[in-house]
């Protein structure tokens, strides 16, 4: 069982959201092609100290061919030329100018083929050459540290930075917290930021915990239906509704309308699953403290999500990637920004959870090897 959730002890989300529902497409009419993918090249050596990774939190590659990983232990920027090949280490520890403190993403600036490393730890964030050079900053006080940063570099040079969610006046009185709303910034190359609220889709339910001393804490239901938001260099943004086959899409800070559906049968979850998860309920009141308050743990869902992941490339297309074909390692669909499905990719190919990156015909990702150690993996994108 997936434990991604069990630290997601957070203020209840319970903003109201609206999706506007546009009419969507039906199951593909048309002849979708199949991609496959073919492993062309591996990243990673234990004993060879320029390959060897501890905690990766991106990868991008540049027209040139060069590959860029951001290794949040080292706090180390590295450059690969496209044979694997070791250039340089673009940044290093410390505060200087591109340098790096609690480094936890990257993005790519498809206009000026610039790659701009997120550093929260610093307050900034840093843009680099395509050879790894450093030429600027934008500092500007990071809203969060999260363990991964998945915003974008737009077309036009601004940072989308988030989601985030922040706070509103209201408190709810169920978790006792305030309510929040989901925002991403909009930075400027001249570091002048303002604020756009998105709207995915509803929280998941929660259940919430109270201690002797009044304090309520929370923890998200177990294989609940939880919105995915995926921000893309067009501008736009993209929603799945993990529970069912649903795909939504928009421009960023609009309303955004559903453009996909497709029928798909539900995953039943084992019945050894469904007994973990309501353990994990009980256990949890053990571990705060708390008794039980709101929430009920009949209402675990007796199905999986079906989608379990959702990324974008450089084109704004998004790639789905589904959890109800289980011979498979990796089924992926994918979709232009029409929500037209072009391509379906069925493989035995493993395609790690935190860290895609898709440019041109190559799919990078983090994948570890036979001794467990992080390994950056690219995959060539064969197409008929």
């Amino acid at each position: 069982m997936r434990v991604a959730w069990l630290v997601l002890c957070v203020p209840a989300l319970l903003n109201s959201v609206a999706i506007l529902h546009a009419q969507p497409t039906t199951p593909a009419t048309h002849s979708v092609p199949e991609w496959k993918l073919v492993e062309d090249l591996r990243i990673g050596d234990l004993d060879d100290e320029q390959k060897s990774f501890d905690a990766i939190r991106g990868i991008v590659s540049t027209r040139n061919g060069n590959i860029f990983v951001l290794d949040f232990k080292s706090k180390e920027l590295r450059v690969f030329d496209a044979t694997g090949k070791f250039v340089r280490r673009a940044a290093r520890a410390g505060h200087g100018p591109g340098e790096h403190e609690f480094p936890n993403g990257l993005a790519i600036l498809n206009s000026r083929d610039e790659v701009m490393a997120s550093d929260p730890g610093n307050g900034r964030f840093s843009f680099y050459s395509p050879d790894g050079k450093f030429l600027r900053q934008i500092g500007i006080p990071i809203n969060g540290y999260g363990d991964y940063w998945k915003g974008v570099v737009d077309r036009e040079g601004r940072i989308i930075d988030g989601p985030f969610e922040t706070p509103i006046t209201d408190i709810d009185p169920v978790t006792r917290q305030p309510r929040t709303k989901s925002i991403v910034r909009r930075i400027a190359p001249n570091g002048r930021a303002d604020t756009l609220q998105v709207r995915c889709g509803e929280p998941p339910p929660l259940f919430v915990y109270e201690k002797a001393s009044g304090y309520r804490t929370s923890l998200t239901m177990p294989y609940a239906v939880t919105p995915i938001t995926v921000l893309t260099s067009a501008g736009t943004m993209w929603c799945a509704a993990s529970a069912e086959y649903r795909l939504s899409t928009g421009k960023i800070g609009t309303a955004i309308g559903i453009v996909v559906r497709k029928p798909v049968a539900p995953i039943k979850l084992s019945n050894e699953d469904r007994n973990n998860a309501v353990k994990l309920v009980s256990d949890f009141a053990r571990t705060v403290q708390g008794k039980l308050v709101a929430g009920n743990p009949n209402d675990i869902p007796r199905s999986k999500p079906v989608i379990q992941q959702l990324f974008a490339d450089e084109l704004g297309r998004a790639w789905v990637k589904r959890s109800d074909l289980p011979r498979l390692v990796t089924a992926i669909d994918v979709f232009d920004a029409s929500g037209r499905e072009i391509a379906n990719i069925r493989s035995v190919l493993p395609i790690g959870s935190n860290v895609v990156f898709v440019r041109g015909d190559y799919l990078y990702t983090v994948l570890p090897d036979a001794d467990d150690v992080q390994n950056v993996v690219r995959y060539r994108i064969v197409k008929p």
